[in-house]
């Protein structure tokens, strides 16, 4: 009797995929969202019924379902989806940094966590002391902080990963942005620390910031159109490459996010490039930005050629010649006939005076 065996291959959600299997120890993952005026106002205004017929015919969703969605997830993925996952992995040895609103401590999410506090007095000014409160202005005492709150779980296989609610209190607290890199650069470096995990709100702080930032990250998740689109950078070998990845999601009866296994987008937005890996150096992936803004003066130039040819052409048929209009100036007159003309000394201009 021939018994044969098949083999059910499940479908991983990328989400999951990336925060179970992809993330290094030396990772640095970006979460950014927006939440301004214009998203909020979207969120309460429903569509009428002609433009509800054309979003349905068309499998869109509608502009108020994609900016709910949107609010959604800046405020409950880390909570809803990446924590769970992280607490699964490491069983619980997660270091989380509040910069902007302390969990609910009856959450059991955050109960085998280590918190680390900078939001009940990010200046130091209701502490008499230095060493009970580090000000958010110190970074390297923030370091200290994470790092400690890391020892104290002890030595482990794996390092425990660092989840950091919002960075944007760092850069608003008077600190440079070089600085902020800098830190997290150190706590992605350090073989204690794990992965790190940071939030990002981009309308708060200036677009250059959360440029340079999510350049600095080796993952990248935007939140926007009611999907998560995840972009992080892979290897293969001697090759590197960016891969770009939709995990679409749900909200449930509270609000909560569900991730949904649906039509899942996966493609390279950027060809392989190779890097000496002897030299130390590695080759960075395409900059869209500065591409973007290369094409733009590009044509910048040519359309200002363009319109310099067109307006020579133009003054060389049409000439208007314009007279300069006459200034009131004070004239002299002099007569050669005149006898106090013909009197003059040149040798002695002044003997000539009459005074």
């Amino acid at each position: 009797m021939n018994s044969s065996c098949t083999k059910v291959r499940r479908q991983t959600l990328p989400l999951h995929n990336l925060l179970q299997n992809r993330l290094s120890p030396s990772c640095l993952m970006v979460i950014s969202s927006s939440r301004n005026l214009s998203l909020r106002i979207a969120a309460t205004v429903p569509p009428d019924k002609t433009s509800e017929k054309i979003f349905k015919t068309a499998n869109v969703l509608p502009l108020n379902v994609q900016a709910n969605l949107q609010l959604a997830a800046s405020l409950k993925l880390i909570p809803d989806v990446v924590l769970p996952q992280l607490v699964q992995k490491h069983h619980g040895a997660i270091v989380y940094v509040c910069f902007v609103k302390l969990p609910d401590k009856s959450d059991q999410r955050y109960q085998a966590c280590r918190i680390v506090d900078f939001c009940s007095d990010p200046y130091g000014l209701m502490s008499n002391s230095e060493d009970e409160t580090v000000p958010i202005r110190n970074l390297e005492g923030i370091f200290s902080s994470i790092l400690s709150a890391v020892r104290e779980f002890g030595s482990m296989d794996v390092p425990p990963p660092v989840i950091i609610d919002s960075v944007v209190p760092l850069l608003l607290a008077s600190n440079s942005l070089a600085s902020v890199q800098r830190l997290l650069s150190k706590l992605g470096r350090h073989e204690e620390i794990g992965s790190v995990i940071l939030a990002l709100l981009t309308d708060v702080i200036p677009e250059w910031n959360s440029l340079s930032l999510k350049e600095l990250a080796n993952v990248n998740i935007l939140v926007e159109g009611g999907s998560l689109n995840i972009i992080r950078k892979a290897k293969h070998g001697n090759n590197q490459k960016v891969v770009r990845e939709i995990q679409e999601f749900s909200l449930d009866d509270r609000y909560g996010i569900v991730l949904s296994s649906g039509a899942v987008d996966v493609h390279s937005i950027c060809e392989s490039r190779s890097f000496e890996q002897s030299e130390g150096k590695e080759t960075e992936p395409i900059n869209q930005l500065s591409t973007k803004l290369q094409d733009f003066s590009l044509d910048t130039v040519e359309k200002q050629k363009t319109v310099q040819l067109r307006l020579e052409e133009e003054d060389e048929r049409k000439v208007v010649k314009k007279e300069l209009p006459t200034m009131n100036k004070p004239r002299i007159y002099m007569d050669d006939d005149d006898v106090e003309f013909d009197d003059l000394d040149d040798e002695d201009p002044d003997d000539d005076l009459d005074i």
